[in-house]
C-alpha cells in the first residue's frame, strides 16, 4: 500500500510498534462510542490489529487500514479503513470508517485524510463510488463527509457490520461527482 502524504498527515500501513497507541485509542469509550470497536474485547482488538499487519503483506489488497500519523512527528493519531462495500449500490463500490484520537478532534485532520483517500481511490484505483455511514447522534462525522464533498443519500435505521442497530446517515460520492469537485 502506498503511503499518502497531506499537508499535516502521513497515512501509512500499521507497524507492530503501533499496537499500544491504537489499542489505547480503541479502548477510549468516548472516541469509539458510535462504533463497533466500543464493544470489542482485548482479544478482538488484538486479533484485528494482527490481521491489519498480516494484510500489509498481501500483494493485492481489497482492504486498506491506514495508520494516520502527524507529519514530522510520526505520532499515531487515528485509523482509516476502506474496502469493498458489503451492500454496494454499484459494482466496485467501496465503503469506509475512521477513528481519531480525541485530543485531535476539531483540527481538520479527518477531513484532510478523507480528501486524500477519496483522491487516491478515484484517481489511482478508479473506484466508481465511495460510501459511508455515521450515526445521527454523531454530527461531527457527518460534517467531515460533507466537507470532503460527499452527499447525504438517506437516513435510516439499520445495522453496522456487527449487527448493532442505530439510526444512521448514509453518504456517498461517485466518480462524476469527484471529477466535478476537482475542476
Amino acid at each position: 500500500m502506498p503511503t499518502l502524504e497531506t499537508q499535516s498527515l502521513i497515512l501509512r500501513d500499521f507497524l507492530p510498534t503501533d499496537w499500544e497507541v491504537i489499542n489505547a485509542l480503541l479502548c477510549d469509550t468516548e472516541a469509539t462510542r458510535y462504533m463497533h470497536f466500543a464493544h470489542w474485547t482485548h482479544e478482538q482488538r488484538q486479533e484485528w490489529f494482527t490481521w491489519c499487519l498480516t494484510n500489509n503483506d498481501e500483494p493485492v489488497r481489497d482492504v486498506y487500514n491506514w495508520a494516520m500519523t502527524l507529519k514530522g512527528a510520526d505520532t499515531l493519531i487515528g485509523w482509516f479503513g476502506i474496502g469493498s462495500s458489503s451492500h454496494p449500490t454499484v459494482p466496485g463500490e467501496r465503503d469506509f470508517g475512521y477513528l481519531l484520537a480525541r485530543q485531535h478532534w476539531g483540527q481538520g485532520y479527518m477531513t484532510e485524510a478523507l480528501r486524500a483517500i477519496i483522491a487516491y481511490e478515484f484517481e489511482t484505483l478508479a473506484t466508481p463510488c465511495l460510501s459511508a455511514t455515521c450515526e445521527t447522534t454523531n454530527p461531527a462525522s457527518a460534517r467531515v463527509m460533507e466537507k470532503a464533498g460527499m452527499r447525504h443519500v438517506q437516513t435510516i435505521r439499520d445495522t453496522d457490520s456487527e449487527g448493532n442497530w442505530a439510526e444512521r446517515h448514509h453518504y456517498a460520492i461517485d466518480q462524476q461527482e469527484y471529477q466535478a469537485l476537482s475542476r
